[in-house]
């Protein structure tokens, strides 16, 4: 058992779960966690807030109708009451089925409208909706067992933990859940079992389940957090620069997995500053700057050159 699923297992059991939580959290503020440890909080672990509505995957899950997407109003957030806010007023429906593109240039506020609906980051105003529920003060783990995805931008310090394995890293988001664990007990046949899958759905390239993930290629990382994030069928996928550092072989597999969830009916906020993926992946287009998101429109209604404008400041004629 790797020290980063030993961290893991003692939050999930019920007794210790708000304890460790709240120790976590304290740890990596102080900065004073391992690696393994501050990635594994980041990923894996999110304690429920007050106020946060229900607890368990079972509960969230149930109160989720069928039809999935994303609503976003109003948001607003600045990181000091002397300071301009980063986002402001920021309005997006993304419907069930729909990939919705979202092009911006570094410091746009493109990170902290990601953050807000991923639940890393509390905004000033507005709230965050998913299928109709309004879960702006649901925890990230209430959003996860909703349904919500999230790939990030920066696979080797968010997304994976260099030093676990395959295996465990595969099982990051889920592993307080049956297959995975029974009887407060992880389940390692069923890690083997998940891991085999998505090494083989996802074309994963390894020594084994357990190579540790640090000796994988960037595109195989990549991989890894692919098959986590869109393997779980989500009905939202947050995809934050997934492509960044890929190569061309990498980056159309990405482009192909966010697709496929499309097809199958899952709504998708892409966010790049890669152009040519913008207008390839999304239904409709819309561009971040200095903290505003202009109005969404249908891809045939703009180009190459009115994006990148829009991304320098300039309004469309």
């Amino acid at each position: 058992l790797s020290v980063g699923m030993l961290v893991a297992f003692l939050a999930y059991k019920d007794q210790f779960s708000q304890r460790v939580g709240k120790l976590l959290d304290t740890l990596v503020r102080l900065g004073t966690l391992t690696v393994h440890g501050e990635r594994i909080a980041d990923i894996a672990l999110a304690e429920p807030e007050q106020g946060d509505i229900g607890q368990t995957s079972g509960s969230v899950t149930a109160w989720i109708g069928p039809k999935a997407g994303l609503s976003a109003r109003g948001i607003s957030f600045r990181y000091s009451d002397t300071e301009p806010n980063v986002i402001t007023d920021f309005d997006l429906d993304v419907a069930s089925g729909e990939c919705v593109a979202i092009a911006g240039p570094s410091g746009a506020g493109k990170t902290s409208v990601v953050n807000a609906i991923a639940g890393l980051q509390r905004p000033d105003q507005g709230r965050v909706s998913l299928a109709g529920r309004d879960i702006t003060r649901w925890s990230v783990q209430a959003r996860l067992a909703a349904g919500l995805s999230y790939i990030p931008v920066d696979r080797s310090g968010t997304s994976i933990v260099p030093g676990m394995t395959v295996e465990d890293n595969l099982a990051l988001r889920e592993f307080n859940r049956a297959p995975l664990s029974r009887w407060c007990r992880l389940d390692r046949a069923g890690f083997r079992a998940r891991a085999a899958s998505g090494i083989a759905r996802f074309g994963i390239r390894a020594g084994g389940p357990d190579a540790p993930a640090r000796t994988l290629s960037g595109g195989n990382q990549q991989k890894i957090v692919v098959a986590r994030e869109v393997g779980r069928n989500p009905r939202v996928l947050l995809a934050f620069q997934p492509t960044w550092g890929l190569d061309p072989g990498a980056t159309r597999f990405v482009i192909d997995q966010v697709l496929a969830l499309r097809q199958a009916g899952g709504a998708i906020l892409y966010i790049s500053a890669e152009l040519d993926e913008v207008l390839t992946l999304g239904d409709r287009i819309a561009v971040m700057y200095n903290g505003r998101l202009s109005e969404p429109v249908r891809r045939e209604e703009t180009d190459r050159t009115t994006v990148g404008l829009m991304m320098g400041g300039f309004a469309p004629t």
